[in-house]
Order: structure tokens, then sequence, then C-alpha cells
């Protein structure tokens, strides 16, 4: 089950990758690239059955080699209540899949000489040079004193959630919330300048907490390429 698991995830991952742009891809026969037809036929029934049990309504299943595309079927609906099929051209929203695809676009920035991964990231932005690093006064989760941090907040800590920003899980949540949301921000370099002006839960490197850091990545991008995220 965890191995069905492992690869439903893959290929959705997959998917995620083609929707709305297949006829610029080539395709290949699973002949010519190396795979068994035989093998890959496997693939409609266990997907089905995730749509069958209402795990989801429908699944773009594509497999690629080379550039090309070896496998592409569609499953399900789109729209259940019209009993829309799903279409090869669907949009996904593919939510926090677009966190490893930010934390690549970096890396290749930093492939290409651009920074190191010690750098601070106030290099970039400047926002982050003011942070300071709060205290809990109370199990209430109210900010107490502000000290600052031991050390700058690195490149590696927002790719590792090691930095220590604020977040909607621990300290002050409401805080948190009116700065983040409240009006909403109008572009991400918008909203990294207010989570800048947060202090941090901990001190940079000490701890692992899950936050909004890839979308400080996504806003290094913009920033060490001069171009937007999207355009990128």
């Amino acid at each position: 089950m965890k191995r069905t698991s492992l690869i439903l995830s893959i290929l959705l991952l997959f998917a995620g990758g083609v929707h709305a742009n297949t006829q610029e891809f080539e395709y290949s026969s699973p002949e010519e690239a190396g795979f068994s037809l035989e093998r890959l036929q496997r693939i409609s029934p266990v997907i089905q059955k995730y749509i069958d049990d209402d795990f989801t309504p429908g699944v773009l299943t594509a497999i690629m080699r080379d550039g090309k595309i070896v496998y592409l079927e569609t499953q399900g609906f789109m729209d259940v209540k019209a009993q829309k099929p799903l279409r090869e051209d669907a949009i996904f929203r593919i939510a926090s899949m677009t966190k490893p695809i930010a934390s690549i676009a970096l890396m290749m920035l930093w492939e290409e000489g651009h920074f190191q991964l010690t750098d601070p990231v106030s290099k970039f932005i400047p926002a982050f040079s003011k942070t300071k690093v709060s205290t809990t006064s109370d199990a209430s989760g109210k900010t107490g004193n502000l000290v600052e941090p031991k050390r700058a907040i690195s490149i590696r800590d927002m790719l590792t959630h090691t930095a220590g920003l604020a977040n909607s899980y621990v300290g002050n949540k409401e805080a948190y919330r009116k700065a983040m949301y409240v009006p909403r921000p109008r572009s991400n370099a918008e909203q990294i300048t207010r989570l800048a002006k947060l202090p941090l839960n901990y001190h940079p490197g000490e701890q692992w907490q899950y936050s909004h850091a890839t979308n400080v990545v996504g806003h290094l991008v913009e920033v060490i390429s001069g171009k937007s995220l999207e355009c990128f």
C-alpha cells in the first residue's frame, strides 16, 4: 500500500508539471522510451480506485522521459456536480507543490554563483536586517521582550524552515494573522515586508518550525534574478 501511495504521489507530481501545455511536448511510445506497456496499463485501475473511493474527483497522470510524454491519461471529473470529464488541458491548483518549485528555482541561482547558502537574507531583502526575536511571556502566546537574534537569518535557514519566522501555529497568532492578511497584501513582496517586521519565534538555526519561509524563498528568486517568480 505504501508503494502504491508513493507511485500515485509521483504521478500526481508529474501531472502538475504538464497541465495546460501538453501540446508543447513531444510524444514517445513506451517501448521507445524503455517502458513496459503492460506495466503502464496497471496504472489506470489503481488511479480509478482512488476516484471510486472518493479520495479525489479526478486525476491526470503523466509520465515523461527525456522531455517526451510516454504516458498520459485523464480519469474522473473536473466538475463532479456537472459530470464534466477531466481534460488534458485542465489547470490544477498545486498548492504546496509550489514549495519545491520555488526552492529549486533558488538553487538554480545558487548553482550559477549568485549567492552562498550562508549569505544573510538581509543582503537581498533589507527588511530582515531589523527583525528581532521574541520571548514568550506566558502560555497565551503574547509577545514578551524583544532581543537581537544571535545571528542573521541565512538563506539556508529559509530553505530548511529553521529561520524562526512567525507563523500561525506558535506565538502571537492573532498579530500574525493581522500583519499577514489584513488588509490582503497586493504582492508577495508586500507580504514578505510585513513578515520581516514580525518578531521571530526563536533564534535562527535553533529549531525547525513550519512557516511562510518558502514565500521568502520565492521573493529571493525575484530579487536575485530581477524577474518575477512567474516569469522565472
